[in-house]
């Protein structure tokens, strides 16, 4: 009896002590400084995540299909592809019209987009050497479109020229 009555105790000490670890880690700030997903008080960092442990913050999720830059999709029909998804093909992911990567879904650019490197981005100083005219980069040389830098393309007025990219 006095040793059936210890095993409860220790049993009941125990759960109290498990009740209260999990209370702790709920509790506690969910891994801070983490760029990704917490599990338990551990990060899973965005490069280490698959579909058991994805985000980009707070706790992690189980994804249905895949973890991609810490986010769910859905399960590429198109396997191991480099570019994008569409329909099950596997596209190079570069055009305006089918942009992206790493077999997700290709997306149509806006038209004030271009796809760089697989991202539709703004034409900007970041991807233009020439000039902006829209979404279009021009190579900024001559006199209707003048301009460097990823500016916007310049008219160049009477009695001046285009060279480099400046009106002179």
């Amino acid at each position: 009896m006095v040793r059936a009555m210890r095993r409860w105790w220790v049993l009941f000490l125990l759960s109290l002590v498990a009740c209260e670890t999990r209370l702790d880690l709920a509790d506690s700030p969910p891994c801070p400084s983490c760029n990704g997903c917490c599990d338990f008080g551990r990060c899973v960092p965005l490069a280490q995540q698959d579909s058991n442990f994805c985000g980009t913050t707070g706790p992690c999720q189980r994804c249905s299909g895949r973890c991609l830059d810490g986010l769910c999709k859905p399960a590429s029909t198109c396997g191991d592809c480099a570019g994008c998804c569409s329909n099950g093909s596997c596209l190079d992911g570069t055009s305006d019209v089918a942009c992206g990567t790493r077999a997700d879904v290709c997306s149509r650019c806006a038209l004030t987009e271009r796809c760089i490197n697989g991202t539709c981005l703004p034409c900007s100083p970041a991807n233009c050497n020439g000039c902006c005219s829209g979404a279009t980069c021009l190579q900024g040389n001559s006199d209707t479109t003048c301009g460097r830098g990823g500016a916007a393309c310049r008219l160049c007025s009477a009695g001046t020229t285009c060279a480099s990219g400046v009106c002179r």
